[in-house]
C-alpha cells in the first residue's frame, strides 16, 4: 500500500489489511481498492463537489470505467461531463475509453450533508418596508408569503 493511503484506513481495518499484506493470492484485491480510492478522488477533484462527492468509483476493467450515481440527476449531468473527465483521467495516467454510469439508488456512502445555508437576517429597516408592503396588498398568495415572512423574522408592529 503507498503512503498515500495509509492514513486513510481507520484503525479497525488495520487487521484486515494485515491479512492481505501476509496472503499474496488476496493482494491484487487490495491494489484495486486503492486505485479504485485514486480514480474516486480524481473524480471528485475534476466534477463539480455536489456531484462528485455522490459518485463512486463502482467497477474497472482494462479500457473502461464504471461510476455508480445514487440518481437519474446525477447520471445524467455525469454523463454530459463523461468527454471531459475521460480527459482528465487520461492526463492522470490511466488509459481508458469508455466510462459507463450506473444508477445505484441505494448508495449512502460519501452522500454529503447539504451546506449550511449563508442566511442574513433582516434588519429593522427592511422588516418595516416589508409591513408597509404587506398594508398595500390585496388579500392573495403574495401578501400571505409577505405575513408569513414577517412572522418568521418575528416582526410585530
Amino acid at each position: 500500500m503507498t503512503k498515500q493511503w495509509q492514513n486513510y484506513w481507520p484503525h479497525s481495518a488495520k487487521p484486515a489489511l494485515n491479512w492481505f499484506k501476509e496472503h499474496h493470492e488476496a493482494a491484487s484485491v487490495l491494489v484495486t481498492a486503492e486505485q479504485m480510492l485514486q480514480l474516486e478522488a480524481l473524480i471528485r477533484k475534476h466534477l463539480p463537489s455536489g456531484i462528485g462527492g455522490n459518485c463512486h468509483v463502482a467497477g474497472i476493467s482494462q479500457q473502461g470505467l464504471i461510476i455508480a450515481v445514487p440518481g437519474p440527476a446525477y447520471a445524467s449531468k455525469v454523463r454530459q461531463l463523461v468527454p471531459g473527465l475521460l480527459n482528465h483521467l487520461n492526463q492522470a495516467g490511466y488509459n481508458l475509453t469508455k466510462i459507463t454510469v450506473r444508477i445505484v439508488g441505494n448508495i449512502t456512502m460519501g452522500m454529503q450533508p447539504k451546506p449550511k445555508r449563508n442566511v442574513t437576517p433582516l434588519n429593522k429597516e427592511s422588516l418595516s418596508c416589508f409591513a408597509s408592503l404587506q398594508n398595500e396588498l390585496p388579500p392573495g398568495p403574495l401578501a400571505q408569503a409577505v405575513n408569513n415572512l414577517l412572522k418568521r423574522h418575528g416582526h410585530s408592529d
